[in-house]
């Protein structure tokens, strides 16, 4: 079997070695497709990166494609002759990082081509490979195998998207358009971001983005002063993804971008903080219009709720409508979504009524997944769904909601009381838009966030939340009895 060896810098040879044998759980496959990675240019040209050195020779190679060509015995989900790409990653499953859910901070990681440890990680420029079972990725009829070769590549900007908390109806700006930043702009057009700009150095790279959905190149090199529009107000960008791997793209990057932290930086401030924190995730809020609501004031206010403003985490993401006032509000709050073009995702039950209204040719519907009730959307899209009643109304809050904002719709005064009760968030509401959960509107004077939590600020914080107090006691001399 021959491979493509990399003794050390720029000494790269094709040459004989041995297939090692196959156990239960492998695989073997024959090689057809594989990627230069950025790591396999500076082995070649550099013998390694950093303080990591080529100190034996080494197979390069990790963005690969193939078809499995042998099973081990114990494998039963492949079959021979499969295409698949092939995942680089081997964590060793036994490591603290690993038993917490963590492979990819895995402290024995076998990475294909990799000199980090030693002796190193063979790669995967070879005719074939013994591969876990658990690395091969089935592809489907569509694609080519070279394609399925981008796989690996693909998945660094997807990861980095989700990371990012999403991207729908955001200003994105994109730095380094080699092929990892060049599928991640792809992935970007697919995600929905409303626009993005993509700067590179070179104009090759900067043609193949635009090809991959960039809604403006620029070449930093030649026409840096192109970017200075997206400084103005503090950034432009909702958004930043830095691909290229240079400091002084990071360093644009931080002038275009707009001053606040993000999802991610949330989650990992929940994930690591060591002391309690004042913060909310998400903004997922509901409004419930009761069976005993007025119709006219519950279309008002669920108009109000999600069209007044789509970007807010006050703004309501999913509608909730008793079964016995649906027929009332639903065809009118219809007609006023789709007049301001906002989608609509409902469930079965919705559908259903709305196919009965004598216009519903011209309402597109998508049907909500479970998803669709965990989702903050920050975009003109609302799910909805029929409840029972507000014992259902509420479970659903319960289940789906951040502890945000919920409101209910109702002239039952004893339902109204229960639902401020039970419903456990920040702000609860009885006959009014979402949209009045902010501090101005509140009387804090400036809002400095939003807290979800219980210490000790709680939905809109003013700038008394952020502090704390202490008894001052003057005497003369008492004491106490």
């Amino acid at each position: 079997m021959r491979a493509l060896i990399c003794h050390s810098a720029k000494d790269l040879r094709i040459e004989t070695t041995q297939l090692p044998d196959m156990g239960p759980d492998q695989v073997r496959v024959n090689v057809a497709f594989g990627g230069i990675c950025g790591s396999d240019l500076h082995y070649y040209q550099h013998g390694g990166f950093g303080t990591v050195r080529i100190k034996q020779p080494m197979a390069l190679g990790h963005e690969i494609s193939g078809v499995i060509s042998a099973l081990g015995a114990n494998v039963k989900h492949l079959t021979v002759g499969q295409r698949i790409a092939i995942s680089p990653s081997r964590p060793c499953g036994s490591c603290r990082f690993c038993q917490m859910g963590q492979q990819n901070h895995c402290l024995n990681m076998r990475f294909f081509g990799s000199a980090m440890p030693f002796p190193h990680i063979q790669g995967a420029f070879a005719e074939q490979l013994i591969i876990e079972a658990y690395q091969a990725h089935a592809i489907g009829k569509h694609l080519s195998l070279s394609e399925a070769a981008l796989a690996e590549p693909l998945s660094v900007g997807l990861h980095a998207i989700q990371r990012a908390g999403g991207v729908l109806g955001k200003q994105v700006f994109v730095t380094g358009c080699g092929p990892i930043g060049s599928l991640l702009i792809g992935a970007l057009r697919r995600a929905g971001a409303a626009r993005i700009v993509a700067a590179d150095i070179a104009d090759l790279p900067l043609k193949c983005a635009k090809e991959m959905g960039a809604d403006e190149t620029i070449n930093l090199k030649t026409q840096p002063e192109l970017l200075d529009k997206y400084k103005a107000d503090k950034g432009q960008f909702d958004a930043v993804f830095e691909a290229s791997g240079s400091e002084p793209a990071l360093r644009a990057g931080l002038d275009v971008i707009v001053p606040r932290g993000g999802k991610s930086l949330i989650e990992r401030i929940m994930q690591e903080a060591k002391v309690p924190v004042i913060k909310h995730l998400d903004g997922i809020c509901h409004v419930y219009i009761d069976n005993d609501a007025c119709p006219e004031k519950a279309i008002l206010i669920a108009d109000n709720a999600k069209t007044h403003r789509y970007g807010t985490c006050n703004t309501m993401e999913t509608l909730l409508l008793a079964h016995a006032i649906a027929p009332q509000v639903l065809p009118k709050l219809i007609e006023i979504y789709r007049t301001k073009g906002v989608e609509l995702r409902v469930c079965p039950e919705t559908r259903q009524l709305i196919e009965r209204l004598p216009n519903h040719q011209s309402i597109t519907l998508k049907d909500a997944t479970e998803d669709d009730w965990h989702t903050e959307y920050l975009a003109p899209i609302i799910s909805i769904r029929l409840v029972a009643d507000i014992d259902t109304a509420m479970a659903h809050i319960a289940t789906y909601g951040s502890k945000h904002t919920d409101a209910i719709v109702t002239e039952h005064h004893a339902k109204a009381m229960r639902f401020l009760r039970e419903v456990d968030s920040a702000s609860v509401m009885v006959n009014a838009s979402t949209r009045f959960a902010d501090g101005f509107e509140y009387g804090l004077g400036a809002e400095i966030g939003i807290s979800n939590d219980k210490i000790h600020a709680r939905g809109p914080v003013g700038l008394d939340g952020l502090t704390t107090y202490k008894w001052i006691v003057l005497g003369q001399g008492e004491i106490r009895e």
